[in-house]
């Protein structure tokens, strides 16, 4: 009868052994631009080295191989990459944060707060770290200081999706949709907010 009125299956909606929807298995291309997959551990431990070893002075191609590591879930892999990162990367918000960010995924609290305030006392505050010294705040369960924090880091850059959508998320949680819209509107007052 489908094929009567015209419906059809979607070409879209993935197989139910698709292995996309794998979280056990990581997507890569081989070099005709061929979509393979490869288990996690395979890459952990065929790839991911080779990967950071290629990389390890161009900080640029060093923090794409982390990123890419950390949205895999393979952050404890490329814990000594982020800090290798955090020695010879110039852009000192990317160093910084990434590296505190995994030290803070590894439970190293206390390492990554000083790495966060030791990057606020010569630079000033960053939005970016601000979020991460927020969210390492949050790992003490200190939530006012955690949410005072992450504030300020959205008054200074209201624009960044990461605060701004976690504001709105803590606020929505207190106080139903109603709070969420009434965050995005005082974000939406902050002086330079587009959104």
């Amino acid at each position: 009868m489908s094929k009567l009125f015209g419906k059809t299956t979607s070409p879209t909606t993935p197989a139910p052994n698709d292995p996309a929807k794998d979280p056990n298995l990581i997507r890569v291309f081989d070099k005709y631009g061929k979509e393979l997959f490869i288990t996690k551990d395979e890459w952990r431990r065929n790839v991911l080295p080779g990967a950071i070893q290629s990389h390890w002075n161009q900080p640029d191609e060093l923090y794409g191989v982390i990123i890419n590591a950390i949205q895999d879930g393979l952050h404890q892999d490329v814990l000594n990459a982020a800090r290798q990162l955090y020695s010879i990367d110039p852009n000192r918000v990317r160093a910084t944060s990434a590296y505190a960010f995994l030290l803070i995924k590894d439970g190293q609290l206390d390492d990554a707060g000083r790495i966060l305030q030791s990057y606020l006392d010569q630079n000033g505050e960053d939005a970016l770290v601000l979020m991460n010294l927020a969210r390492l705040y949050e790992e003490r369960k200190q939530t006012q200081k955690s949410e005072e924090t992450l504030w300020r880091a959205v008054e200074i850059d209201p624009n960044h999706d990461n605060g701004l959508l976690w504001y709105a998320s803590i606020q929505e949680e207190r106080g139903g949709k109603a709070a969420r819209i009434n965050a995005l509107k005082r974000i939406a007052a902050l002086p330079g907010s587009w959104r």
